[in-house]
């Protein structure tokens, strides 16, 4: 899905982040292909008005749909800091001197 579709469809960039209840910031840093997990949320946000087209990835249709169907929580959580733990786990140095 294209950036200037989702554009077209919502109007400006504070309606799109809103609908996904993401910052405007977030989207604007949106290269013109959407991420697929937000296409296809859009997808499904919409009714499918806007859709997702896994053949418009350069990663192959496969992969694509794979990204998609992840969960947006299960993303957040493998997103995390080094060796995928959250950067508030890591231990701080201590007894430095």
């Amino acid at each position: 899905m294209r950036k200037s579709a989702a554009l077209e469809h919502f109007g400006t960039l504070a309606d799109l982040a809103r609908v996904l209840e993401i910052s405007v910031q977030a989207v604007w840093q949106w290269p013109e292909l959407i991420p697929p997990i937000r296409a296809n949320q859009l997808r499904e946000l919409t009714g499918g008005a806007l859709r997702f087209d896994p053949y418009l990835y350069p990663q192959g249709p496969q992969r694509a749909k794979a990204l998609a169907l992840v969960p947006l929580r299960l993303r957040r959580k493998s997103n995390g800091g080094r060796n995928g733990k959250p950067r508030s786990q890591h231990p701080a140095s201590e007894g430095s001197t």
